[in-house]
């Protein structure tokens, strides 16, 4: 047999303490990875059970939708169905009809003239109310026809009807009340200066500005004619109001 020497017995102590140390460095290593491991799992089964959450409120979320979707869907439907009632709604009463009154039509001084048509135009403004006539005559076969004279105003203001008396009131002079179209409201010789036709609007509760009432106006600023100015001076007023055009008359002028 061989002989072992003492060095050698001494080499081979140390070649396993460094094994064992080695080993024990190991199975520290293997423990951390296990602990680590098992930390991971229980952090991936409460991530699933989070998700599960997620995904039964997704569920729940996408019942509640398609169950909003048919609520649309049929409110859709009924106002669709309402909309076509309401087209197809024929009235009901005689009343609903509009009844369009048909005038009769002119007379006519030639055979050949068919269609005679009379336009008449009121217009009212600020500084003047005329009114004008236009006759225009069509014949089937003939293009230049001879000028028929147009009606009188006189005629044409009693034949004229107005839906409202003040808009009749307007068409003459709207301070003396005369509806003949002998003076227009800015040639009044009842009211001449401005200070008294503004005491008349303001006891009538006029605008200064368009002459409407003041349940038709608010006035001031809300006037939808408030950008329209005078002829006589820079202000927004009617110009029969004019303070330049037509001042005021002192005590003196009103006695004479």
């Amino acid at each position: 047999m061989a002989k072992v020497t003492i060095e050698e017995i001494k080499k081979m102590l140390e070649t396993e303490k460094e094994m064992t140390s080695v080993m024990d460095r190991t199975s520290r290593i293997l423990k951390r990875n296990s602990e680590s491991l098992e930390k991971n799992q229980t952090i991936f089964e409460k991530q699933m059970e989070v998700m599960e959450k997620h995904t039964e409120a997704l569920k729940k979320n996408t019942e509640t939708m398609e169950k909003y979707i048919e609520i649309m869907e049929n409110q859709l439907e009924k106002g669709r169905d309402r909309k076509r009632s309401e087209r197809i709604r024929l009235p009901s009463t005689s009343s609903e009809i509009m009844e369009i009154p048909i005038p009769p039509p002119p007379k006519t001084p030639e055979p050949t003239v068919k269609k005679a048509k009379i336009e008449v135009q009121v217009e009212n403004s600020t500084s003047s109310t005329s009114l004008k006539a236009i006759s225009r005559w069509s014949a089937p076969n003939q293009r230049n026809q001879t000028a028929i004279a147009a009606p009188s105003l006189v005629n044409i203001a009693q034949n004229v009807q107005f839906s409202n008396p003040f808009r009749q009131r307007m068409a003459g002079c709207m301070f003396c009340g005369d509806s003949n179209f002998n003076h227009i409201s800015e040639m009044c010789p009842v009211l001449k200066d401005s200070s008294a036709r503004a005491n008349f609007m303001r006891l009538n509760g006029l605008c200064f500005t368009c002459a409407e009432p003041r349940f038709r106006c608010p006035g001031s600023f809300q006037c939808r004619f408030v950008n329209r100015k005078c002829h006589h001076c820079p202000g927004s007023h009617l110009n029969a109001l004019c303070v330049v055009k037509y001042p005021a008359m002192n005590r003196f002028q009103l006695n004479e």
